[in-house]
């Protein structure tokens, strides 16, 4: 589990006559209990086909998909001398390793190494995982928000979301303050003020 990090935002109440619900309205989605919470796919959309499942088989996809030998080789290293499964099935070098990858992966799992790669031409990274961290700052989007007339809390995961602010601050045109910590020191608070098209904070 990750550590959680609790995020408050609020905009300058001299700046803005609606509630800060009202201010990010475009910004928001109902989860499945019909809450509404912020959502930072609303904020950066993500690219549909990053939706896929992030590392174990898809990595090992794409190396059979790339005859990526180096992949293999590392695994056959890590493997070799430890009582494993390779003995068993007579295998010994990288080539082997990957054949048998290729016969053992399952078509879904092929796909989403396809998937995987296309997405890295396309979009720089892989799955969601990787994009979320580059894009929204944190791994999940929003959880558990809590509306107030002049502030949103929510929680994230081992980060703010820096970059979500900073596009909500520049599509509002208002400035916009996290207070913000993380659950492992309550005691270290720390506040960051985006400003509309500044870019930094």
């Amino acid at each position: 589990m990750p550590n959680w990090i609790t995020n408050e935002l609020t905009i300058d109440t001299n700046a803005v006559s609606k509630s800060i619900k009202e201010e990010l309205k475009f910004y928001v989605s109902k989860d499945d209990d019909g809450k509404e919470g912020l959502d930072f796919d609303r904020v950066i959309r993500m690219p549909p086909s990053l939706q896929i499942t992030a590392g174990g088989s898809v990595e090992e996809a794409m190396a059979v998909i790339k005859g990526d030998l180096k992949f293999f080789s590392e695994r056959l290293k890590w493997w070799k001398g430890k009582g494993s499964w390779l003995e068993k099935e007579g295998i010994k070098t990288a080539k082997a390793l990957m054949e048998h990858s290729r016969k053992r992966l399952s078509e879904k799992e092929l796909g989403e190494g396809k998937t995987a790669i296309e997405n890295l031409r396309k979009y720089g990274h892989k799955d969601w995982y990787d994009w979320c961290c580059a894009n929204w700052g944190t791994k999940w989007n929003a959880s558990d928000t809590h509306w107030n007339d002049n502030s949103v809390s929510f929680l994230t995961a081992w980060a703010p979301p820096d970059p979500v602010i900073q596009k909500m601050a520049d599509e509002t045109g208002h400035a916009i303050q996290n207070m913000w910590f993380d659950e492992g020191d309550v005691e270290d608070v720390h506040y960051t003020t985006f400003s509309p098209n500044s870019g930094d904070n």
